[in-house]
């Protein structure tokens, strides 16, 4: 039986990487670049977030944020955003470079 894992978080910036795809050092060189991110970066509008997420450069094709394996690679960016009461759903895929978008209503 595969076990699951759940952790409450604080309301502040966090990066998360898949325990399946990558080590504990790489996860800590991908933390420390989010890190850096954030230090430059005193917005975190939605353009700005889906642009650290794009970020190939960082690392190797293999760790970069925006990955890329022989047979697994990083084939969308989804964003949902929330400004008052409008909610907006954005899913960017990187493989046919098309965008999705949808407006969500909140209750």
């Amino acid at each position: 039986m595969e076990k699951k894992y759940f952790k409450r978080v604080d309301n502040k910036p966090h990066i998360w990487s898949s325990s399946s795809l990558y080590d504990k050092g790489v996860k800590q060189e991908r933390k420390k670049w989010f890190s850096e991110w954030l230090e430059g970066n005193n917005r975190f509008d939605k353009n700005s977030i889906i642009e650290f997420h794009q970020n190939d450069s960082k690392g190797t094709p293999e760790t970069a944020i925006k990955m890329k394996r022989k047979s697994v690679e990083t084939v969308s960016i989804t964003c949902i955003s929330k400004k008052e009461s409008n909610i907006s759903f954005e899913y960017r895929s990187i493989i046919n470079s098309q965008l999705f978008e949808l407006a969500l209503k909140s209750f």
